[in-house]
């Protein structure tokens, strides 16, 4: 009997390793093919602005629009647009992680306007980076989605974090380090990403905690396109059952500082307007209206 439930063990443990690899198969081929795409996309960004072969007389030319009128360019152009909202999201997020303002971004401009059906009579800004300031401005609650691949960015660049990450290296590393409530790293580390991310700027912030037992805890935020999204790695929790030792994605929309006279404590929420005392209600209720969706992120003594 011992020995055939052992098979029968034997057995699932194959097929669910298995159905893993699918996943996982799946997953790459996924990101393989976001990364061919937006290679596509430079691609043909770069065949339009790229001066090499082209005509003497649109090089002498300061109208943007001349530059995807000849044959290839505006083939590449249409293209380009033909691809509706993943062109769109693509060119959107080079805006938000570049300041540049030259002939690529004033193309990219001519594309997302002509994406999202944009009346050209009332065409209201003269380079790439105006039309990017005027629709952040008006579009706050356009939702841009995280694609899979700001996520596996994430959880590349903290798999390549140390297996025992000590509070020493992560301050060196410029972390934001809270060990056991008690701050280590300078709290400029967390003034700057609060800072930048309230006036709109992309940023990111690595914090790292620590469990009793000293293995690190470590969330990586980023701030981009009006939204704080993000990973949990719990892979360094030797003591954490296995199903818990992961990596957890999450995105909110607003980041949410409470000081009060002993703690300073930090959220990621949807709603604006919560106070701590929301939360504490909706960790303490009984009652499903009273839950909140929120994120704790950190908290350390002010003493």
């Amino acid at each position: 009997m011992r020995k055939g439930l052992k098979n029968v063990s034997l057995i699932l443990m194959g097929v669910l390793f298995s159905f893993s690899l699918i996943g996982c198969s799946n997953t790459e081929k996924k990101v393989s093919v976001d990364k061919i795409f937006e290679k596509t996309i430079e691609e043909k960004l770069n065949s339009i602005t790229n001066p090499e072969g082209k005509d003497t007389k649109l090089l002498m030319s300061s109208n943007p629009y001349d530059w995807i009128k000849d044959t290839d360019s505006n083939k590449n152009y249409k293209y380009i647009v033909s691809q509706g909202e993943k062109s769109l999201h693509f060119m959107l997020s080079k805006f938000a992680n570049s300041n540049k303002n030259g002939l690529e971004e004033y193309i990219m401009a001519i594309a997302c306007a002509e994406i999202l059906k944009e009346n050209p009579t009332s065409k209201n800004w003269s380079s790439g980076r105006e039309w990017y300031d005027n629709y952040t401005k008006t579009n706050n609650e356009v939702k841009i989605p995280v694609v899979n691949n700001d996520f596996n960015k994430i959880k590349s660049e903290l798999s390549l974090l140390p297996k025992e990450y000590n509070s020493d290296i992560a301050v060196k590393d410029g972390c934001f380090v809270i060990v056991h409530g008690v701050l280590k790293s300078k709290r400029s580390v967390m003034d700057t990403f609060v800072s930048n991310s309230k006036s709109g700027k992309t940023s990111s912030i690595t914090i790292v905690q620590y469990t009793d037992e000293g293995d690190a805890l470590i969330t990586k935020v980023v701030y981009s396109n009006h939204k704080y999204y993000g990973i949990d790695d719990g892979t360094r929790d030797a003591f954490a059952s296995l199903e818990n030792r992961i990596y957890t994605e999450f995105e909110y929309k607003y980041l949410k500082v409470f000081q009060e006279k002993n703690n300073t404590t930090y959220y990621l929420v949807n709603d604006d307007k919560l106070s701590s005392n929301d939360i504490w209600k909706s960790k303490i209720s009984s009652d499903s209206k009273d839950f909140i969706n929120c994120k704790f992120l950190c908290f350390y003594n002010n003493k």
